[in-house]
């Protein structure tokens, strides 16, 4: 149950593949209106920054508590009854927000009860994405349709905050839980017109065992396989560079432009990355990555740097949006290109645990440390030195996996 023995042939991206995707991108652009107003929401019910901060965490921590093991019964269950099943528990669970609110019974700790219960129904959701989306599109179109899948999500992101954005300006901010709430509701329903596609035939003779070695599996998989385990290496260093470089943005353009003018340039920076972000999507269908995989990951380090060095020696603001806007092109080419071949070498039966693997692995463990990384080094040497300190760590990891190219040929070729 590891590397699938006979890869799939690419399937055409018909019918069925455009339901599943417009039932991801309503999906998304829920829940990218909601993530701007949870903050805001919490904030002004409480006036704690503390609290504010702990209930951005949940995510994360919902991920590293219930990932390993939801990971695994995902791999048991059918994946199109836990997409169906989940979306509408969290469109019942959001719902509560809004009815709460309505009947002057909302109260802080409801909040975080619902946030919990939907993270904990995100990590089963995403879990069974990695499935379902091979099994639609085919193991060998896994490239395309990820770049389809995160080039969409990155126009979505661009247009559903700035949307709840206006949205708040004439009602309150609980509403916006109840957008969320419809558009998992018709995500669901988009996802029942498909539900016989989501699902790929079983390769094992029985489901996975329920003990522990079963359940980490998925991390064993991207250790043993050479090309996954180098990409996702190399998704960890992106990983770290996005916790370094999205983490200390706001402190960089204070630093450079001024408190007055931060506030307005960070909004274009973001729209700037999410352009950066469409555009990787696009070229990643272009590039030859499964067949070079150490390669263009080395590549793309080692071309994020020399953006990153550019981004802060300018004080153009334009030319810096314009550099962290192409520095999210190689990102894109490298995490969606390695999250797409670990969802093409793993046999269907292990997507779910190779997708929470992948995810720990790289958003889970590389964020926060690029995060506190990034706010260790800004206090010590200033914000110039910590883009600098993230340029140096992808040349250094750069150099890494070119010498892992280098040496993979030669076993090759002796």
């Amino acid at each position: 149950m590891s590397i699938s023995p006979q890869v799939a042939g690419a399937r055409p991206l018909d019918s069925g593949f455009v339901r599943y995707l417009s039932a991801r991108l309503i999906s998304i652009g829920g829940a990218a209106a909601t993530t701007i107003v949870v903050p805001i929401l919490v904030f002004q019910t409480t006036g704690s920054a503390a609290l504010t901060g702990i209930t951005g965490g949940i995510g994360g921590i919902s991920y590293f508590v219930f990932g390993i093991p939801i990971g695994h019964l995902v791999d048991r269950w059918p994946r199109g009854r836990v997409l169906i099943g989940c979306s509408a528990a969290r469109s019942l669970v959001l719902l509560a927000v809004p009815v709460l609110t309505f009947v002057s019974l909302f109260r802080i700790q409801y909040l975080i009860v619902v946030l919990v219960l939907t993270n904990v129904l995100f990590v089963a959701t995403d879990a069974a994405n990695a499935g379902a989306l091979r099994a639609v599109a085919g193991a060998k179109g896994m490239q395309k349709a990820n770049a389809i899948v995160a080039g969409t999500a990155a126009i979505v992101q661009m247009g559903a905050p700035l949307a709840a954005g206006a949205a708040l300006a004439i009602t309150n901010p609980q509403s916006i839980f109840l957008v969320e709430s419809i558009a998992l509701l018709l995500s669901a329903g988009v996802l029942w017109t498909i539900r016989h596609r989501l699902d790929s035939p079983r390769t094992g003779a029985a489901l996975p065992s329920r003990t522990w070695a079963a359940a980490l599996s998925g991390f064993a998989f991207i250790w043993r396989d050479m090309p996954v385990r180098t990409t996702t290496a190399a998704s960890l260093v992106f990983a770290v560079l996005e916790g370094i470089v999205i983490g200390q943005l706001v402190i960089l353009l204070a630093y450079t432009y001024g408190h007055a003018q931060s506030s307005s340039l960070l909004g274009w920076t973001y729209t700037g990355i999410a352009a950066g972000s469409l555009i990787g999507s696009w070229l990643l269908v272009r590039l030859p990555f499964p067949r070079h995989p150490a390669f263009l990951s080395s590549l793309a380090l080692f071309v994020s740097a020399v953006l990153l060095v550019s981004a802060v020696s300018t004080v153009s603001p334009l030319i810096f949006i314009s550099l962290i806007g192409l520095w999210a092109v190689p990102y894109m080419v490298v995490f969606v290109g390695a999250t797409a071949l670990r969802q093409t070498r793993a046999d269907p039966d292990l997507q779910g645990r190779v997708a929470v693997a992948g995810r720990l692995l790289t958003m889970g463990t590389g964020v926060p440390i690029g995060s506190v990384l990034g706010g260790l080094v800004s206090e010590a040497s200033g914000v110039h030195a910590t883009y600098v300190t993230a340029a140096c760590i992808a040349v250094a990891a750069s150099a890494a996996l070119a010498f892992a190219a280098r040496s993979a040929r030669s076993q090759r070729h002796p």
